[in-house]
């Protein structure tokens, strides 16, 4: 009998519990494993005291004439737990725990896994939800079947789904990385902590890290868009006039922007001096396209480029990756024509890109 207040101290002190509500899970635990053996039971009295070492179990049963069934006791047993107890008489018979059998304990363990699982994943829930829209560094584990990427994060184990990853990255097991999270969702007695290295936040949190000005606010990020692993445009602003917030932001020789460059799996990134003129904001964008006239449709939040044949390539950009990010960046949807067609004729035959 020591043995179960050694378990049970034992147990308290791995999960960091007081050992009386250790005692408590234990003896619901204990119930569940009599129920599953007396069925019938209409009754179960339990009684544990850590401090004083005693621990009783009894079941409530019926006496009668010879049945054994359900919850009666024959009349011969009874008399062996009360001298004075007639047929018909509810008595208090103790259960010897040891006849309970493997099935029963069994049934202990998975109870007391159970709640300790509830309660560990209810602490990692707490834990990371207060961590939400951080980056945070871990050990990647595996990938799984479906793509996934499972990472050690030292309390919990993060998931990093397919479409959250850099496309050009390739994470294995055993490399360390830094990641965003995105979420925490609790689903019965589990909890994932959902990650991202795509999303734009992840860009945003590198930016206030290695950039003090940032951190305290000095500079604000006003918008960012990205294409993970590819490119990247960020825009800021500060009311500070005699500081320049895109060359804070680059650092000398671009020693800022590249340490986040080489996190990003060499992500090359446009920092963009943001400007309450929408025309401006939008050519400062396209750089370093040069653009020669914007034509601005603020109530539809549209706008044409107009840029000269040497240009027009360095404002679309690859697959139209540059005029994507513009878009994205601005909230503005972009049109890029031709200066020469458009202004010779005026007709749609101009060559243009869409966003």
């Amino acid at each position: 009998m020591i043995k179960i207040f050694k378990m049970i101290k034992g147990i308290a002190k791995e999960h960091n519990m007081p050992y009386k509500d250790v005692a408590g899970l234990i003896q619901n635990s204990i119930k569940e494993a009599i129920l599953s053996s007396y069925p019938s039971t209409t009754q179960i009295e339990i009684v544990m005291d850590v401090d004083e070492q005693l621990f009783t179990a009894k079941i409530r049963k019926k006496a009668s004439a010879s049945s054994s069934s359900g919850y009666y006791i024959p009349i011969a047993d009874a008399v062996k737990y009360d001298d004075n107890v007639k047929i018909g008489d509810w008595i208090w018979v103790p259960v010897n725990l040891k006849e309970l059998g493997r099935i029963s304990a069994n049934i202990v363990k998975k109870a007391i896994s159970r709640e300790f699982e509830s309660k560990d994943s209810q602490k990692i829930y707490e834990e990371f939800s207060n961590k939400k829209n951080s980056i945070i560094s871990g050990v990647v584990l595996t990938e799984t079947g479906y793509g996934d990427i499972l990472i050690d994060l030292k309390t919990a184990t993060g998931i990093m789904p397919k479409r959250e990853q850099i496309a050009t990255e390739t994470l294995v097991a055993g490399d360390v990385t830094k990641a965003y999270i995105i979420g925490v969702e609790k689903r019965r007695n589990q909890t994932k902590v959902l990650l991202s290295r795509s999303h734009p936040g992840m860009l945003r949190k590198l930016m206030e890290i290695n950039i003090p000005e940032i951190k305290n606010d000095a500079i604000v990020i006003k918008s960012i868009a990205r294409d993970p692993g590819m490119r990247a445009k960020i825009a800021v602003y500060t009311k500070r006039t005699n500081v320049d917030p895109v060359g804070v932001c680059v650092g000398i020789k671009g020693i800022r922007i590249d340490a986040i460059v080489n996190e990003l799996n060499g992500e090359r990134i446009d920092v963009i001096k943001w400007s309450p003129d929408i025309a401006m904001f939008i050519a400062n964008a396209a750089k370093p396209a040069k653009i020669d006239q914007i034509e601005i449709n603020e109530e539809g939040k549209e706008a044409t480029l107009f840029v000269d044949r040497n240009n027009i390539a360095l404002a679309i950009g690859k697959k139209g990756q540059n005029v994507r990010l513009i878009s994205k960046l601005t909230g503005y949807k972009i049109s890029i024509e031709r200066e020469e067609e458009s202004s010779e004729n005026g007709t749609d035959d101009s060559e243009a890109k869409n966003v």
